[in-house]
C-alpha cells in the first residue's frame, strides 16, 4: 500500500493472516472515530515480514491505541514464522487530543517475537510512545522521537527473565518523557548500545 489516504473510520486497517505486508508514505487518519469502540487506527495480527514506513498514523479518540501488534499465540516452528520482522521505521504517530494509549502497543502474550525493528519515529500527544506487553529477542529500538509524552516513550512489562533477550535500545529522545524508558518487568534488555 503506498501513497493511499484513509480517513475518518472507526479503524483504518485490519491486517491478519498476511505474509509481507508493506505500507509505504500512506495515511491512516481515523479522526472522526465515534464509535465508542478504543479501535486503534492500525492492527496487524498474525504477520510475518511486515514494513511500515514513512507513514502518517492517527487517531482522534483518547483511549486507543494508533497502532497495536497481536500477541502471537503459537511457538516458532522450524524456518520462519509469525515472530518473525516487524519494521516500523520514519512514521509519524499521532492523537489529535491529549491521549491515555500508546502510538505502538504490543500486545499481552508470553511468546517471543523477533527482528522487531522500531526506528526513527515520532510519537506525539501520547501517554507511551510504545509500549511492550509481550517479549522481544533480538530486536532494535532506534532513534524515535517523543514530544508531549505523559509517560514513557517505552514502556517494557512483559516478565521473564529473557523477555528482552539481544534487544538493543539507545538513541531515543523526548524534552518532555522522564525517564525515556521503563522496564516494569522482564529482563536482557540493552541500553545504550
Amino acid at each position: 500500500m503506498t501513497n493511499v489516504d484513509f480517513e475518518a473510520f472507526d479503524i483504518d486497517a485490519n491486517i491478519v493472516n498476511c505474509l509481507a505486508f508493506i505500507a509505504n508514505n500512506s495515511g491512516f487518519d481515523s479522526g472522526g472515530s465515534t464509535s465508542g469502540v478504543a479501535n486503534p487506527a492500525v492492527y496487524l495480527g498474525q504477520l510475518k515480514f511486515v514494513q511500515m514506513t514513512y507513514n502518517f498514523m492517527a487517531s482522534n479518540r483518547t483511549d486507543s491505541n494508533v497502532i497495536e501488534i497481536a500477541a502471537l499465540t503459537g511457538p516458532q516452528k522450524t524456518g520462519l514464522s509469525n515472530q518473525d520482522g516487524v519494521w516500523i521505521t520514519g512514521n509519524f504517530i499521532y492523537s489529535y487530543n491529549p491521549s491515555t494509549a500508546s502510538g505502538i502497543q504490543l500486545d499481552k502474550g508470553t511468546i517471543a517475537r523477533r527482528n522487531v525493528y522500531i526506528t526513527e519515529n515520532q510519537f506525539t500527544n501520547l501517554a507511551n510512545g510504545v509500549s511492550v506487553l509481550s517479549p522481544v529477542n533480538y530486536s532494535t529500538f532506534r532513534g524515535n522521537y517523543g514530544a508531549s509524552i505523559t509517560g514513557q516513550l517505552f514502556n517494557f512489562n512483559a516478565p521473564g527473565d529473557s523477555s528482552f533477550l539481544g534487544t538493543s535500545l539507545d538513541d531515543n529522545k523526548s524534552p518532555n518523557a522522564i525517564p525515556i524508558y521503563t522496564v516494569v518487568a522482564g529482563g536482557g534488555l540493552v541500553t545504550g548500545f
